[in-house]
């Protein structure tokens, strides 16, 4: 009874909150290509090792896309293509790292292990129960304890029909 034990590594959500909150503290102070590349390319190991394959893989695809775009597809752009379209690569580019761990976060914790985690800090109660609704609705329902995915909005579809 811990964590959803998918690869080799298994983490405390604690830790996964933590590290949640230090990439995101990063990516708003980073500037550097380089720092951000081996960021992801750590992540990624990270989430190879808890057995997150598949979003591993996204994220690598989605991480080398973006570069390449920025790289080899706008500077050949005219200017205001290239400025517009520099807002939205550059963006999603810098929210990548956060989106990805914030999906090893949800996809390897219960939702009883995460709101335990918080009560360990001493959060209130008004912090804890909106982020635990949010993991439940957020399309990943086998933390509500149905065990298939998308049974929790289902049951809740049957309960809202009008016969």
């Amino acid at each position: 009874m811990g964590t959803i034990r998918k690869g080799i590594l298994v983490l405390d959500p604690r830790t996964k909150i933590l590290l949640l909150l230090g990439i995101n503290i990063f990516v708003f102070t980073n500037s550097h290509v380089y720092a951000e590349m081996l960021v992801v390319a750590a992540l990624v190991i990270l989430l190879l090792l808890c057995g997150v394959y598949k979003t591993a893989l996204k994220s690598t695809i989605t991480y080398i896309v973006l570069l390449a775009i920025k790289c080899w597809i706008l500077p050949f752009c005219p200017e205001i293509i290239m400025t517009s379209l520099n807002i939205v690569v550059i963006t999603f580019r810098k929210l990548l790292p956060c989106v990805t761990l914030g999906a090893l976060l949800v996809q390897t914790t219960p939702i009883r292990l995460l709101m335990h985690a918080m009560q360990k800090w001493h959060l209130p109660q008004a912090v804890i129960i909106p982020l635990a609704i949010t993991v439940l609705a957020s399309g990943d329902n086998r933390h509500s304890g149905s065990g298939e995915k998308g049974q929790f909005w289902s049951n809740e579809k049957r309960h809202l029909q009008i016969e």
